[in-house]
């Protein structure tokens, strides 16, 4: 629901919303602005305290993070992109978790610090299915060191093994 409400604002903003942004205002004051031809501003109130993370979608069902977290600090935060596609939807995402470092942090206790989880496209505000995303048996946080990729069964360690008999 509340991602709704942050795409509803978000619409609203861009038909026609104006003034400055507001710390009391719903869903951070999320507003995407374009600059100039496929320049992009996707700006919003940021709370102290708060950690933020950018989603970005082709088509409203499938979300991917940005690789960017960005702290709140009771002030106007902004992140810039440059884009020629046909549509572009963005929604935060936040955790109040208290840190001083959301980078090497690891929100949802998976093992794996929020940047690893958004340059491996994991979801560093959930832990993964537990902790092996992809089934083959080899924790996420061990996956990555390994060479491996938390979201393709690739575990070197574990083998299929296939066993028949013909009869006599």
């Amino acid at each position: 629901m509340k991602h709704i409400l942050l795409l509803l604002w978000l619409l609203l903003a861009l038909a026609g919303g104006a003034g400055a942004q507001s710390a009391t205002a719903p869903n951070e004051d999320a507003r995407l602005t374009s600059d100039t031809a496929n320049i992009y501003s996707f700006k919003w109130y940021g709370h102290l305290g708060r950690t933020y993370f950018i989603q970005t979608s082709p088509d409203l069902f499938t979300w991917t993070y940005l690789s960017e977290i960005i702290s709140g600090a009771n002030l106007v935060a902004s992140y810039g992109l440059e884009t020629n596609a046909e549509k572009l939807f963005l929604r935060l995402q936040f955790s109040d978790f208290p840190t001083n470092d959301p980078f090497n942090d690891d929100f949802d206790g998976d093992g794996d610090s929020n940047l690893l989880e958004l340059l491996s496209n994991t979801d560093p505000l959930q832990a993964g299915y537990p902790w092996d995303q992809d089934g083959d048996g080899l924790a996420d946080a061990n996956e990555l060191p390994l060479g491996g990729d938390p979201l393709r069964k690739d575990n070197p360690n574990v083998h299929l093994a296939v066993f028949g008999f013909a009869a006599p």
